[in-house]
């Protein structure tokens, strides 16, 4: 079992990943920086949408960027005071969840 594990994590599968791996680490937070910036933007077209036709869908399209302009804006934070510890992959995957769930309803319930 061990002679398994280390055959797969030499594998040169994982080796194509790793100067991937190395740009994210080192620019992780100008990645999160813009991020946050594209999802503000988003959810500001979002806003100006709804205002301009008043669907549901818009609303929850805003409730979808706003969700993830805060995750990602709780990351960052997370990096300077509690590095990986605020904000775990549990809460994190708990924000995806409902994202994803509002994103769904967002595409897929019709409007009366």
């Amino acid at each position: 079992m061990i002679g398994t594990v280390l055959l797969v994590s030499e594998s040169p599968v994982w080796d194509v990943l790793r100067p991937l791996i190395q740009f994210s680490t080192e620019y992780s937070f100008y990645i999160k920086l813009i991020v946050i910036i594209l999802s503000l933007i988003l959810l500001a077209v979002a806003a100006k949408a709804y205002l301009m036709h008043k669907s549901n869908r818009f609303l929850l399209l805003i409730g979808v960027f706003g969700l993830f302009s805060i995750k990602w804006i709780i990351k960052l934070i997370d990096v300077f005071y509690s590095p990986g510890y605020f904000f775990s992959d549990p809460v994190e995957t708990v924000f995806d969840l409902v994202t994803f769930a509002m994103l769904f309803l967002a595409l897929f319930k019709k409007e009366k």
